[in-house]
This record gives C-alpha cells, structure tokens and sequence, in this order.
C-alpha cells in the first residue's frame, strides 16, 4: 500500500495576494484548480511535472467544453503568472512544494534522532536493573546459603567498608553520602534507634528515601529538558526536540501550556 503524506494549509491562505488575485480572475474554480496542482506535485518523486501533463490535468479536472475553455486557459496562465506555480522549461513546480517537504524531511530526521536516543536510554535502563537485579540475588542466596550453614554465624553484623558500601550506591544510584553514612552509624555504634544493625543494605535504603528530591514540577521538568535536548543537539534544534519528548509523555494540552518554554 502506497504510503500517504499530509501537507499543511494555511488557515488563511485566500488572504495571499497571490490566491486573492487567481479569485478575482478565475473564481473558486481557480483555487480548486489551484490545490489540485498542489495535491498532484506533492504525489511527484522530484515535486515537478511536465508542462504539457499541467495542461491536460486542468483540461482533465476542468471538463473542458466549449463554455469555459476561455475560462482554463485563463486559470492555466494565472497560475504561472501569479508565481503559485513555476515554469521552468517543460516542467511545472511549486516553490510551496518544495518548502513543503523539506520541512517533512527535518521533522523526520528530528523523530528518528529522539527515538534513537530514547531507545539507546531504554536500553541502558534495562541493563543496570538487570545487573542491579542479579547481585541482590546472588547476595540473597549466599545469605540464605550462610544462614543454612551456620545460624550464629548469620546472626553476626559486619559494617560494610566505604569501597564496598561506594559500589552498592553507584549501582543502585541513590542520593547517599557514603562518608557521612558511616559517620553517622560509627558514632552510634551501628545502631539503628536502639537495636544493633543488622543489614546495612536495608539502612541505606533508608537513608535513600529520606534523601530523595521532590517530583519536580512540570514547568521546571520542560525547563531542564530543553537545556539538556539543547546540550546534545544544538541551540537550532534542541527545543524543537525537547517538545517532542515532553508532549508525547504529558499530551498536547500540557505542553501546549508551557509552549513559551519551548520557543514556538
């Protein structure tokens, strides 16, 4: 199946110095004319067709008779004359065409680079949960595997070293200062409230919540994402990414609130 592109109309294309003079002279049938040509040039691979196709179409699409063949040939040169379309040679284009899409071939390559590189963040995220998945169950089956062998021994604490205690952060990315978390429970004698620790895991889990930011706002989220789209794609395009992003993750009216942000 033959796939199907959509090409912008102005809502005030009639006010055009250009349409308003095809109307004074040809009518509505010029300007239905007129969009035909357009629709037809789109549907080209290089957006142009031959002069004498131009002629047969508005013959074709005008049912010529003998009534208004006066009236065909006027919409035929009026077209040309008011530059809505270009003879250049034995061809016929239009320079609205053209504009036309290029602007869908930015907007696609724009789509392509933010669904990449969303891919390439989900991928990545997928990764750490799978790693961070399996050590947590490695380190619960040599627990388990600990506590079969010996139950004292299990029972016994020993505080992490600050490498150790470094690494497991790092691979969960909590908001944890490991110096001042061992401080903190050295000082206490590596009690939590007045029982002795007993998983230190579980304490930084803790902590971690105690430390999370609060959900940012939506207005300062479209702010940070703009920088960020920005940084990685430059000051051109880098807005019109961010409000890609932002509005297929919190819908049109959402975005279309905060449309100063995004510089449209």
């Amino acid at each position: 199946m033959k796939e199907t592109y959509y090409f912008s109309h102005d809502y005030n294309a009639t006010q055009d110095p250009k349409m308003m003079a095809l109307l004074s002279t040809c009518g509505l049938q010029g300007i239905g004319m007129y969009w035909i040509i357009i629709e037809i040039l789109h549907q080209q691979p290089e957006s142009k067709i031959l002069y004498k196709s131009y002629e047969d179409y508005i013959e074709f699409y005008g049912r010529i008779d003998g009534e208004n063949e006066h009236l065909l040939n006027n919409i035929k040169q009026m077209l040309i004359n008011t530059e809505l379309v270009v003879k250049d040679g034995d061809y016929i284009y239009s320079s609205r065409v053209l504009n036309n899409k290029k602007e869908r071939e930015r907007l696609s390559e724009l789509r392509s680079l933010a669904g990449k590189k969303s891919a390439e963040l989900r991928a990545k995220a997928t990764s750490v949960e799978q790693v961070s998945t399996s050590v947590q169950e490695g380190k619960e089956r040599k627990g388990k595997e600990i506590k079969g062998k010996d139950n004292k021994e299990s029972s016994r604490f020993a505080p992490p070293s600050l490498s150790e205690l470094e690494d497991y952060i790092k691979l969960n990315k909590y908001n944890v200062d490991a110096e001042q978390w061992i401080n903190f429970y050295q000082s206490k004698g590596w009690l939590v409230g007045k029982s002795k620790m007993k998983d230190w895991q579980a304490a930084v889990r803790t902590w971690a919540k105690r430390n999370k930011p609060e959900v940012l706002t939506l207005r300062q989220e479209a702010i940070n994402l703009v920088k960020q789209c920005e940084e990685e794609y430059g000051m051109e395009t880098g807005a019109e990414i961010a409000h890609f992003r932002f509005s297929a993750k919190h819908g049109k009216d959402e975005t279309l609130k905060l449309r100063g942000i995004f510089k449209i």
